[in-house]
């Protein structure tokens, strides 16, 4: 393959069957995010369930410099070097998500690049290649 069109269409063919290897109900999923929106509703909110600012604080200290964000063009530069009040709206974004049972879509999407397995590879042969995915960098923050 030599145009851009058909080989992005052999690394988008190989990366659907990846994603689409583990098969999934959608109902069954529904059910899951229901059951989880239940169960936090019944628990109700308490102090547990709050995200910090010293948490959001010491998440994004740990975070590496110069990593982009797969979904916007925000990088972890941007949270790196950002002020105290960046910190206090990120904490109160991810302690309503925890206290309501929501994520917005924007942040449980990935984006999928491919890289090479080894520097010495025959480029385009898309075997060749492994995907990583990029996430929000939100999501970095509650992760750490």
């Amino acid at each position: 393959m030599s145009n851009d069109s058909c080989i992005a269409d052999a690394f988008l063919q190989s990366y659907k069957r990846l994603f689409t290897s583990v098969p999934y109900d959608k109902s069954d999923m529904q059910a899951l995010i229901h059951e989880n929106c239940d169960h936090l509703t019944r628990l109700g909110c308490n102090e547990d369930y709050l995200v910090k600012i010293d948490e959001v604080r010491q998440a994004v200290s740990q975070l590496k410099a110069f990593k982009g964000d797969g979904n916007s063009e925000l990088s972890s530069d941007h949270f790196l070097h950002a002020s105290n009040d960046l910190y206090c709206h990120i904490a109160l974004l991810l302690s309503a998500m925890v206290v309501n049972g929501y994520c917005p879509e924007q942040l449980t999407t990935s984006s999928v690049i491919p890289i090479p397995k080894e520097c010495n590879v025959n480029q385009t042969d898309s075997s060749n290649y492994r995907g990583i995915a990029l996430s929000a960098i939100f999501v970095k923050t509650q992760d750490l």
